[in-house]
């Protein structure tokens, strides 16, 4: 006789991932970039190398690089993430505002008005924006 009941044989456990696949890894990140943004940032380019072809993966490292004041890789991560996502507006209004703070002024105005021509629900600051590259470039360069 078992040691026992047949009803208490253990079964074998399903098979799980050793890691979680890339496209769930962003919105685990995102949650560091608010408590620890080095190490966030350090996950979102471990996530790129990782994951190549992640849009928001690239829109998060934009986003803690923009927060180190790192604008050369916020400007090339952005311009990732909107090559790969070209639908996601907030990609096209970061890059606006990076390369607004970078004195790109004609490249600023061509992403924040791709940002307002997206809209959702951020489109009054997306407006905001285009309107301070606007400004800023009123008397520079003609932006057409």
């Amino acid at each position: 006789m078992p040691l026992w009941p047949h009803w208490a044989t253990p079964t074998p456990a399903p098979r799980l991932p050793l890691t979680p696949p890339p496209d769930a890894l962003p919105a685990a990140t995102a949650a560091l970039e608010r408590t620890s943004p080095a190490v966030a940032r350090a996950a979102y380019q471990a996530l790129v190398a990782r994951a190549p072809d992640l849009g928001m993966a690239w829109f998060g490292l934009g986003n803690s690089a923009a927060a180190g004041s790192d604008l050369a890789v916020a400007e090339y991560a952005f311009a990732q993430a909107v090559r790969l996502e070209p639908e996601r507006a907030a990609a096209w209004h970061n890059l606006a505002v990076v390369r607004l703070a970078r004195g790109e002024v004609r490249d600023a105005h061509a992403a924040a008005t791709r940002a307002v021509a997206l809209g959702g629900v951020r489109l009054a600051q997306y407006r905001q924006t285009l309107e301070s590259v606007e400004r800023a470039a009123a008397g520079s360069i003609p932006l057409k």
